[in-house]
């Protein structure tokens, strides 16, 4: 077998073991869709494998090798920010939310692409104040009253431009600052990020991150004494660190078949299901992520 016959073979393995990943559950089904608006690339290697003829064989697999591995990189940033439709400046502003007297709950929810994301809490007046900046499409939406609701989204125009990806000085980020002595819902969906979740000083309720290539560090601090608190996060390649306050009753549940996951010694194993008793509210936790590191700590 030539070198270009055998190059396409492997590439419908790989195309076969990337279906069979994502009925598994090891590869998220937004990324299979991501690879196949590529499908014209298939065109561009049959093309190439029939302009050389078996004599450069060599050549025709360096070229279609080439082919794939800008396919991979294109199918990957797609993944993470959506498809370019034309709409991609990025505009600045701050987020001031309302007076924290006489609000009970809030809740936070992000859909965003790939960004830098820094939340943390303390005393400050307001139930929430940050800045950010994001795509001139992102939609900032509150709504007030006893049960604060905060919800930033990518909006309908925003796609695939490189000056929205986390790099340097330039891409999207946002940092928020939460009150404290309020209890908070928070549901986290980005893409390719660097986060950092630093709840210590503030009450948790449930919080829900979906992270696709990321690095996440996440401190949870005091939880509601209804027994309902729950922290689940979902995500693919990456870092995953989690702290956790050591006076809570803990049982955490882990399904990283291709992770590494360090978890403290005074945690029991129930068989896959791990559970620490420190004697206050009980806070559930669900880890599910692909090939990458997990680390929990008590604090």
């Amino acid at each position: 077998m030539n070198a270009g016959r055998l190059l396409i073979a492997l590439l419908l393995i790989g195309l076969g073991a990337l279906l069979l990943l994502a009925n598994l559950g090891y590869l998220d089904w937004d990324f299979v869709a991501a690879a196949w608006r590529l499908w014209p690339l298939f065109l561009v290697i049959l093309g190439v494998y029939l302009l050389f003829d078996r004599s450069r064989g060599g050549r025709a697999a360096a070229v279609i090798l080439a082919v794939l591995l800008v396919g991979v990189a294109l199918a990957v940033l797609a993944w993470q920010v959506g498809w370019d439709n034309g709409n991609g400046n990025l505009t600045e502003g701050d987020l001031q939310g309302p007076r924290a007297r006489g609000v009970e709950e809030a809740s936070l929810s992000i859909d965003l692409g790939a960004l830098d994301l820094e939340i943390n809490s303390g005393d400050i007046p307001r139930v929430v104040e940050g800045r950010y900046r994001l795509g001139d499409s992102a939609e900032i939406r509150e709504q007030a009253g006893d049960a604060y609701a905060l919800d930033i989204s990518a909006g309908e125009g925003q796609g695939f431009d490189f000056d929205l990806l986390p790099f340097g000085d330039g891409g999207q980020f946002v940092e928020l600052t939460l009150a404290d002595g309020i209890a908070w819902s928070l549901d986290v969906n980005i893409g390719a990020a660097s986060a950092d979740i630093d709840l210590e000083q503030t009450v948790l309720r449930a919080l829900n991150v979906d992270a696709g290539a990321s690095s996440l560090d996440v401190t949870v601090g005091e939880v509601v004494a209804s027994g309902d608190a729950e922290v689940t996060i979902e995500g693919g390649a990456g870092d995953y660190n989690l702290r956790l306050p050591s006076e809570l009753d803990i049982t955490l549940e882990t399904d990283n078949a291709l992770s590494s996951t360090d978890v403290p010694d005074a945690f029991r194993d129930e068989g896959g299901l791990y559970v620490y008793e420190g004697g206050g509210n009980d806070l559930r936790v669900k880890i599910n992520t692909g090939v990458s590191s997990v680390e929990v700590d008590l604090y």
